[in-house]
């Protein structure tokens, strides 16, 4: 990721960053935004799985989820109040600074990359030529497979789970907890489409 939090406007005309969520992140002036969003369950699993593994690519087994359900939970409940600040940033932003902002959604990139590169080269060029068009799909067949995304395909779920939603399907969250995230959540679910 070297390229990430680089600014310089003369370098680079698009920054990738999770300003404002971790500590060392610097602000910069932006104009357009396109923020990725993922659903809190499955994006604090994989934040998990990323802290545990010290990988983008690896999942903690089973039986780390029992050793450190305690330690999890807590780890969720922490993180959902992250989640919701960045999203609130943005959305801040959007308002407060006339910035433009592309929502595009992980579960969409994934299971719809052609339509949704093309949502975001339209935004970033403020129109899209049939050679744009062409190209995308020269790139990102219609049968493209998500198994074939590199380092940030979605961790395997299991043959009777789907990836997307997968951390709900696998019970990684009690009743109780999903309530809760719920209700922390409920402010912000208008915004995610």
């Amino acid at each position: 990721l070297g390229g990430e939090g680089v600014t310089a406007a003369s370098t680079t005309p698009f920054v990738k960053t999770h300003w404002p969520e971790r500590v060392g992140c610097l602000p910069f002036q932006a104009q357009r935004v396109i923020l990725i969003v993922r659903n809190p369950f499955d994006a604090i699993d994989s934040y998990w799985n990323m802290i545990a593994t010290c990988t983008h690519t690896k999942t903690v087994t089973d039986a780390v989820y029992q050793q450190y359900h305690a330690f999890y939970q807590e780890l969720v409940r922490n993180e959902v109040h992250v989640w919701m600040k960045f999203h609130q940033y943005w959305l801040q932003q959007q308002r407060g600074n006339n910035i433009s902002i592309l929502i595009i959604r992980f579960e969409d990139l994934i299971t719809d990359p052609a339509r949704q590169v093309g949502k975001l080269l339209q935004f970033t060029m403020n129109t899209l030529s049939q050679a744009w068009i062409d190209r995308i799909h020269q790139v990102i067949p219609a049968s493209e497979s998500i198994h074939r995304l590199g380092s940030y395909q979605p961790r395997a779920a299991g043959s009777s789970t789907t990836s997307i939603g997968k951390s709900i399907n696998k019970g990684r969250y009690s009743q109780e907890l999903l309530n809760e995230l719920h209700q922390i959540c409920s402010n912000s679910s208008k915004y995610q489409g």
